[in-house]
């Protein structure tokens, strides 16, 4: 409103989002020459990329405000007593009524500022947005039956699935823009589910009730496959794919649980030692991209909900608040399994 537009308007939404986030604005004197040095270093605060630099609290800024405002009234008081014979009376008047307007306009920056402080998320300062600005949605598969836990490899180019297409669950692999589709699992008579690429998208971890249920693991094309354990759900690969983390309990609707507390566990690839990363409940867990942190759900009655904890088991924190306390949110919280997204 000082100086006139606004700045960081841009042709299209994802350059504006991108200039919100990494640009700097420009100076408001080249825009309006009028504005003081006192008053272009309260907007620049504001307007500031690092949070910690901006205005922690609106009454912060009212004192920043009201200081310039009584430094403008000492100049013109100052001025008025030089020139009073020679300056006409509604000149001042016309000044103080300029201020008063410019004091308003930032008044309400900052209430805008300090609303989206409060209300809007804060990330790293990357342009997150932008890389959502053109995603579509593309109908992968269409054949019959059910399709479940789908796991997309590191490069892209192939997703794995469990379907019930012939009677019994498999894990079925299809290349990215095709419709083909290779049955993995074709000749185990087991049900098998859960699979996930490892992150160097060379093997599969999946859950399998052969030899009396564990986690497995096989190559992307279903050779040389190998029990890693008798017990375990929904197995996820640490970034290294020197581990896999899995829970004691088996997840889709809240009416399934069958083992409460779920332990979380975290298995050595190479030789098969399993130890334990938390007591807590947890189900449906997903180990980050960057090994530090695993998200999960728990189903316990004050802790329902999404959370994560270091991959020993320490600082677990919620990432999700409360939900009601009804059977529908409860199962919204269940169906709901956390994923982290690398950008």
């Amino acid at each position: 409103m000082v100086s006139g537009k606004s700045p960081f308007k841009r042709d299209h939404m994802a350059a504006t989002l991108n200039a919100i986030l990494k640009e700097e604005p420009e100076s408001l004197v080249s825009s309006n020459p009028a504005v003081s040095f006192d008053l272009e270093r309260i907007i620049t605060r504001m307007l500031d990329k690092e949070r910690e630099f901006r205005y922690q609290t609106a009454a912060d800024l009212r004192a920043s405000l009201r200081r310039m405002q009584r430094g403008i009234d000492s100049d013109i008081t100052a001025s008025a007593n030089r020139i009073s014979s020679t300056q006409p009376a509604p000149a001042k008047n016309d000044a103080n009524r300029w201020w008063r307007s410019a004091a308003f306009a930032l008044a309400m920056i900052s209430i805008f500022l300090l609303i989206s402080w409060l209300f809007f998320p804060r990330g790293d300062g990357k342009n997150h947005f932008s890389v959502w600005q053109n995603a579509q949605v593309v109908k992968v598969t269409d054949q019959k039956g059910l399709e479940y836990f789908p796991s997309l490899s590191p490069d892209g180019k192939s997703i794995i699935y469990a379907s019930d297409l012939r009677g019994n669950f498999d894990i079925y692999l299809q290349r990215t823009g095709t419709k083909k589709t290779i049955n993995l699992t074709e000749d185990s008579p087991g049900r098998d589910t859960e699979a996930v690429f490892s992150p160097d998208g060379a093997r599969i971890a999946f859950r399998s009730s052969r030899n009396g249920g564990g986690i497995f693991l096989m190559k992307e094309t279903g050779e040389s496959v190998k029990q890693l354990s008798n017990f375990g759900y929904n197995p996820t690969w640490s970034s290294d794919g020197k581990e896999i983390a899995c829970v004691e309990d088996d997840v889709v609707i809240l009416a399934g649980r069958r083992r409460f507390p779920s332990r979380l566990w975290a298995i050595t690839v190479e030789t098969g030692q399993a130890r334990v990363i938390s007591e807590s409940d947890a189900i449906q867990p997903n180990w980050s991209p960057n090994g530090k942190r695993i998200a999960y759900t728990s189903g316990e009655p004050e802790k329902r909900g999404i959370w994560t904890m270091r991959s020993d088991g320490k600082d677990a924190k919620p990432v999700r608040p409360k939900f009601h306390r009804s059977i529908r949110q409860r199962q919204f919280a269940i169906n709901m399994p956390p994923r982290f997204v690398s950008l």
